[in-house]
């Protein structure tokens, strides 16, 4: 079955095409299996889930009804975390400002993806860890380049909507559907 990814997008096209820019010129070409650029979309992911294609669809237009279209995240400090599979590889990108709005909404969404008989992917509650990947690596950032990823994007809000996309390896957001 498809997996699909319940996120926000940045509503501003300019603020994706900056996220995105940032992203290649610190990590493309240097990166193992994911960096933001064609093929990768920014996103704040809310659940990752399996199902058909209409059942996706149907949930997403459920929950569409119920959230609001769109939302104001504040983007937070750069983050480096180690991945699930393989020891040596890590995550880089931009942490988003929990509060508890967001964890509510992120909740309201997982727990209806669950009540229609899907497994959502993305841990809620405390465990929920909203960001904006730019990468995933296998060499250890400079101190610099760490210091250097949030420029520009640190303490700043931004509008992101709520969106539909196919959920590819290592949670790449390659297409928006809806």
């Amino acid at each position: 079955m498809p997996h699909f990814n319940l996120a926000w997008a940045p509503r501003d096209k300019e603020l994706a095409a900056r996220l995105t820019g940032r992203a290649q010129a610190y990590f493309s070409g240097r990166e193992s299996g994911y960096v933001l650029g064609t093929g990768a979309l920014p996103h704040v992911t809310a659940c990752q889930f399996e199902s058909a294609p209409d059942d996706a669809r149907e949930i997403f237009s459920l929950l569409a009804a119920q959230l609001p279209p769109t939302v104001i995240f504040t983007i937070g400090e750069p983050y480096f975390f180690p991945t699930q599979e393989k020891k040596d590889a890590f995550w880089t990108g931009l942490g988003v400002r929990k509060d508890a709005a967001l964890i509510q909404m992120q909740q309201h969404i997982f727990d209806e993806v669950r009540s229609r008989g899907r497994v959502c992917f993305t841990p809620s509650g405390d465990a929920y860890f909203p960001h904006l990947t730019f990468a995933r690596l296998e060499w250890v950032v400079e101190p610099a380049t760490r210091a250097a990823l949030g420029d520009g994007f640190l303490n700043t809000s931004h509008e992101f909507e709520f969106s539909l996309g196919i959920c590819g390896a290592h949670g790449v957001y390659p297409e928006r559907l809806l």
